[in-house]
């Protein structure tokens, strides 16, 4: 119901012309409004899929640790990884649900700075993972300096 209500606030701006087959104007004017929301549930996607990968394949955080160099800091027990993958998912639900918005934004982005540390430190490929999560830094900080 509040959807429909939604819509047709959203709609009724629009004109016969803008339903047209071919015709982006409507989806390109949801997205100047709402790409904060993309970019949120972007990041909240990422977490998700590590927090899956922490507690279905904890294998592969372990191998990435043991080659950083934090391998002899960081306590690489069992618990450890299934403690991380829940950080990940519990980011993940709070990205997703909009809930405390501003911590959330500051706790994901100091997160992914200690991951991408981590995964520098790795050696060999670990340089470019680590310029791709650059761009996961990125977005979690877009997010934290535009909530109000």
């Amino acid at each position: 119901m509040i959807l429909s209500f939604w819509a047709c606030g959203f709609l009724s701006k629009y004109k016969k012309n803008d339903f047209r087959k071919g015709s982006g104007r409507i989806l390109k004017d949801w997205i100047k409004k709402n790409y904060l929301l993309l970019l949120r549930f972007g990041l909240a996607f990422i977490f998700l899929a590590n927090s899956l990968t922490g507690l279905f394949n904890p294998n592969d955080f372990k191998e990435i640790v043991e080659k950083s160099f934090f391998h002899g800091v960081l306590d690489l027990t069992p618990l450890f990884i299934i403690l991380v993958g829940i950080n990940d998912l519990v980011l993940s639900i709070l990205l997703f649900t909009h809930f405390v918005p501003k911590v959330t934004y500051k706790w994901a982005t100091a997160w992914l700075v200690v991951v991408t540390v981590v995964i520098a430190t790795t050696g060999g490929w670990g340089i470019t993972d680590s310029v791709e999560h650059l761009g996961f830094v990125s977005i979690a900080l877009v997010l934290m300096l535009t909530e109000q």
